[in-house]
């Protein structure tokens, strides 16, 4: 490879020659160079892109971890109150899917499972049809192992949850109330009466 460069002020040449062998050894050189600069650079972004990736991913997963957490402590939140609370509550729907009740109702019930609860509440109040969203008041007598009643208070009501209807009902056992009034009527009925004897005979 020759290359000649005139200095006509000078009236000179500038000649140049390099031999091909020399020419290729740097062209080469110089690609060999840039090749490991690119790889390089390309290996480095898709390290850092791997690197973000996984970060990504374990920040995902932990999000996910922790809201499963918040759900899961919440739900057990939720369900020991439910289950201790002291009125019975017993929840269902129309399809019987959802069979839902907590111990005092359970206890009130003289049953051991929700699905008893619930078959054996739905023979006492009116039907899922006849219910509506106000708050329903009804007195049910539910029979004991020793022969006995219980008088409950049941408060029945009807809400619209997630697109579906689901009966939600409060129990309340009013069996010493009414024997507090009973009591009460006795003794009323047993003062008039002793009180009337000796004023007709005043009279």
């Amino acid at each position: 490879f020759r290359a000649r460069k005139e200095i006509p002020a000078l009236d000179l040449y500038i000649d140049v020659t390099r031999s091909k062998e020399a020419v290729l050894q740097s062209y080469w050189q110089r690609t060999v160079a840039f090749a490991g600069l690119a790889t390089i650079l390309f290996l480095t972004v898709i390290n850092a892109a791997i690197r973000a990736r996984r970060q990504s991913t374990q920040l995902a997963q932990a999000l996910r971890n922790s809201d499963r957490e918040r759900i899961r402590v919440a739900q057990s939140e939720f369900d020991a109150i439910f289950e201790n609370v002291g009125d019975g509550l017993i929840v269902y729907n129309d399809n019987n899917k959802l069979h839902r009740s907590n111990r005092k109702a359970r206890q009130l019930m003289g049953v051991s499972s929700d699905i008893d609860a619930v078959q054996k509440l739905r023979g006492m109040v009116p039907p899922f049809s006849q219910m509506n969203e106000d708050v329903a008041v009804h007195r049910v007598q539910i029979p004991t192992a020793e022969n006995e009643s219980v008088a409950v208070q049941c408060r029945v009501m009807k809400l619209h949850l997630h697109g579906d209807y689901i009966a939600y009902n409060v129990l309340q056992d009013i069996s010493a109330e009414e024997r507090l009034v009973a009591a009460r009527t006795a003794f009323v009925t047993s003062v008039n009466h002793e009180l009337r004897t000796p004023l007709t005979s005043l009279a």
